[in-house]
């Protein structure tokens, strides 16, 4: 007899366990394929009873076998989120084209993108293997993932896509991660949406890829539509995915009349509420309570391929399984909103949720196992009190209750389950009162059990980091890849796990490394070539308001242009607008170059037609001038009394006499300083300026000379002068005023003495009445009396010629008789400037 009796059984049960679990799942897959062909429904009935007495249970139901297929109209949605890509995107616009090709020849699809809103790529449904067809997917992989996403408005969308009139069965394929993060999806927004597709009788049919899937999501949709989820798995290329979608297009769908309610026996309670539609290509699930655990039977009416029918199922006799008290969560669950959130599509998505319940049971009883070693009694009691509401038969958390009890000082607390001989829960493998002690073997039990609740709590710690780390290379892969290194590092100092289990982890982390790796690399391209595609497009910004601003600055110099031209100053508008503008066009704008020739030809052009007609009207005007000047030196004059000039000497005299005498009588006072402007102008002074901004040259000035200067800020704007303008001049050895005129007229300035200041204003305000200076300029010495001729007659009043030119008519006599040869021609320009002054008449005759 062996020595450990006990410990070999307490090895041996995990193990008779999982592979009785292993060839179960085996006999029913192989009776799925069997049923399948077979056209009675089934079905397969999983229960708990628990403490008090009630029963929760698990029906899986499964129709008969499909009808012939008939021809399908498609809406295939494509997601375009930014999570989509890298590989995600890759895979799934591969899965697309697969599911394409293995579509019937018959059916018709439209394919749709979205993200924000939804982009149809077709008009309307065409085959899979049209031309259209091809141009959307050409059109799709070109389209950019960004944003996030809008299921509510996609599935919207998809389902005004079918015609009313087509005879053909109706499919919506979704393709993405099930997220609707621009419109985060509730519950009333879920049954609205599937309320619209089961009343046109639409299933949706899903294919999760992306770093987050949102499984609940997918699974509602699925289930409560008659679609399936086909999920995505590690090793398997795309073509498996198109052709599972592809099939699942073809699938038949039961849907329940009465709008989708059936009578269930008394006593039973189900969930969901609203009894989903069934396919002929999978079972469907659905839980509940009922009182007794008897054999009954269920049927209800349905609209499948062949009509209206009825489905009946027998359901045996309901037992009780020690592994099925995951139920009990899982019914709560669906109580709380009556099952509208519960993803139930198939008997593989309840073994997903029994895993996840169990494993949230076994985490509790590790948080209650420490919460009792930290001494906190409180939270540790109602961890394990928790545990055991979901899973009676838990042995960790009845041994942490008894162990609370034992330190309270109090008795073991009955837990009042019994656990049959050979369930898990019988430690001792003779069934009775768990509360029991221990026989011999129990401590075997225990280290097995810690030791596989151990490689559990590593296993979703390992695949938490890697889930985390995957969705975190898009972003930052050394993030993702130091997260990596630290969870190996952790479990390589790990001892108490198993060594195959601690190898099957390292084997799971350096494929995840070495897959980040690879992603790592193509996030850094993909973010090198966006860095590129910005850089050029910010070079592309910089050319295009380069070209912008030399285009404005084009239609300023034309618009300048057409300024002068409409003034008759023609030369100018050549010289300093059709020429720039044809600088700017050959430099910038090519296409505009003939437009600006022509301009810079039309003012030259109209300049010379200009001057030319002045030329010949002032010839014609002097030609008649000069005629009736000879005429009129031919009338004679008589001497008398004789006109007598003084000489020079005295013509000085007289005026330094008039200087001294009549100086006070100018009205205008210039202050000090402005004297000081005054002889500061006389000053010779010098200036080497190379490009140096004009305020600049003019504070050198300033400082050189000791005067102040101030600039006109308004009339330089409006003359489109800045400041800052470079001038360049080299000046030596003459006078400030001559250096600053030059200086000034470079750039169309001038300068008056203002305010006691130099200013440096506009042409056209220096000029105007604001800086005008009046002066008086007394005559009356120098004014001879002249004897009028007593012309008249035939002549008229021949005297009054001596208005011609002059004050008084000195100026025609007497330019006569100063140029003694009878030029009087000459004699007319020069006393034609005069403008009537008799003290310049004066100063010209001398």
């Amino acid at each position: 007899m062996s020595k450990y009796p006990f410990f070999l059984r307490s090895i041996s049960l995990p193990l008779a366990t999982v592979l009785g679990m292993a060839l179960t799942m085996t006999a029913q897959t192989q009776l799925l394929g069997r049923e399948a062909g077979h056209p009675v429904p089934w079905v397969r009935p999983d229960g708990f009873t628990q403490a008090d007495g009630g029963n929760v249970f698990a029906l899986t139901l499964k129709p008969p076998a499909a009808a012939p297929n008939r021809p399908r109209d498609v809406v295939i949605l494509v997601s375009t989120a930014a999570s989509q890509t890298g590989d995600y995107r890759a895979k799934s616009l591969a899965t697309l084209q697969s599911a394409l090709a293995k579509l019937n020849p018959d059916d018709r699809v439209k394919l749709v993108a979205f993200d924000l809103n939804t982009a149809p790529l077709t008009q309307g449904f065409v085959a899979a293997d049209s031309p259209q067809m091809a141009a959307a997917l050409n059109a799709i992989n070109r389209r950019a993932p960004l944003g996030s996403c809008d299921l509510e408005k996609a599935l919207d969308a998809a389902a005004k896509s079918f015609a009313g009139d087509s005879k053909s069965a109706r499919v919506i394929v979704y393709l993405g991660d099930g997220s609707s993060r621009a419109n985060i999806l509730t519950a009333d927004q879920l049954d609205r949406i599937v309320k619209d597709l089961v009343a046109q009788r639409t299933p949706v049919i899903a294919f999760g890829v992306g770093p987050q899937i949102d499984e609940q999501v997918l699974g509602i949709l699925a289930s409560r539509t008659g679609g399936l989820v086909v999920s995505e798995q590690a090793r398997v290329d795309a073509g498996f995915y198109g052709a599972r979608l592809a099939q699942a297009v073809h699938g038949s769908v039961f849907w329940p009349q009465a709008g989708g309610t059936v009578k269930w026996p008394d006593g039973m309670d189900v969930y969901p509420r609203v009894f989903p539609p069934m396919r002929s290509d999978r079972d469907t699930v659905v839980v509940g309570v009922m009182k007794s655990t008897a054999a009954r039977q269920v049927e209800i009416d349905v609209d499948g391929p062949a009509g209206v029918e009825k489905l009946a199922w027998d359901i045996p006799e309901l037992k009780s399984a020690a592994s099925n008290a995951y139920l009990v969560t899982l019914v709560d669950q669906a109580k709380a909103d009556g099952g509208r959130t519960l993803p139930l599509v198939d008997s593989a998505s309840l073994a997903m949720a029994k895993q996840e319940i169990e494993a949230g049971n076994r985490g509790l009883a590790y948080w209650a196992r420490q919460a009792l070693e930290g001494g906190n009694l409180d939270s540790a009691d109602k961890l394990a009190s928790t545990a055991l509401r979901r899973n009676p038969n838990d042995s960790e958390a009845r041994a942490i209750k008894d162990a609370i009890a034992k330190k309270a000082g109090g008795a073991p607390v009955p837990v009042g389950a019994i656990a049959k001989a050979g369930e898990p829960g019988d430690l001792d493998l003779q069934g009775g009162q768990s509360g029991l002690p221990p026989p011999d073997g129990a401590a075997a039990m225990k280290e097995i059990n810690e030791s596989t609740a151990l490689a559990e709590q590593w296993q979703r710690d390992v695949q938490n980091s890697i889930n985390k780390a995957r969705s975190l290379v898009m972003t930052d892969p050394a993030a993702a890849a130091v997260m990596i290194k630290n969870k190996t590092s952790d479990l390589t100092a790990m001892t108490e796990l198993r060594p195959e289990i601690r190898d099957r982890l390292m084997g799971m982390l350096r494929t995840a490394n070495r897959e980040i790796k690879r992603r790592g690399e193509e996030f850094i391209h993909r973010e090198q070539q966006r860095i590129r595609e910005e850089m050029e497009r910010r070079e592309q910004e910089v050319t295009n308001e380069a070209l912008q601003h030399e285009q404005r600055k084009l239609k300023q110099l034309m618009d300048r242009f057409n300024s002068l031209m409409a003034e008759g100053r023609h030369r100018l508008a050549e010289e300093s607008a059709a020429l720039e503008a044809r600088k700017i066009a050959d430099r910038s704008v090519p296409s505009a170059g003939p437009t600006m020739v022509a301009a810079a030809n039309r003012a030259r052009l109209t300049c010379a037609y200009t001057d030319i007609t002045a030329v010949r009207v002032a010839a014609e005007k002097g030609f008649v001038d000069c005629t009736y000047q000879t005429e009129l030196s031919h009338v004679a004059v008589p001497d008398d009394p004789p006109i007598v000039y003084q000489d020079g000497e005295a013509w000085k005299e007289l005026t330094a006499r008039r200087k001294d005498r009549f100086g006070a009588m100018e009205l205008s006072h210039p202050s000090p300083a402005e004297k000081k402007i005054v002889e500061a102008l006389k000053h010779p002074t010098q200036m080497e300026f190379i490009e140096t901004p004009l305020k600049d040259a003019i504070e050198y000035l300033k400082e050189l000379h000791h005067i102040e200067i101030q600039f006109d800020s308004a009339a330089l704007k409006d003359a489109g002068v800045d400041e800052l303008t470079p001038v360049t001049k080299n000046l030596k050895g003459i006078s400030l005023r001559s250096a600053l005129k030059l200086l000034l007229d470079d750039l169309q300035l001038k300068y008056v003495i203002h305010n006691e200041v130099l200013l440096i204003t506009s042409p056209a305000k220096a000029e105007g009445e604001e800086f005008m200076i009046t002066k008086v300029y007394p005559v009356t010495d120098i004014v001879l009396p002249i004897k009028q001729a007593g012309f008249s007659g035939g002549f008229g009043n021949l005297g009054g010629f001596g208005n011609f030119g002059g004050q008084n008519g000195n100026g025609i006599m007497n330019g006569s008789n100063q140029n003694g040869n009878g030029n009087p021609l000459a004699n007319l320009f020069q006393n034609g400037n005069q403008n009537g002054n008799g003290n310049q008449i004066g100063n010209n005759l001398w």
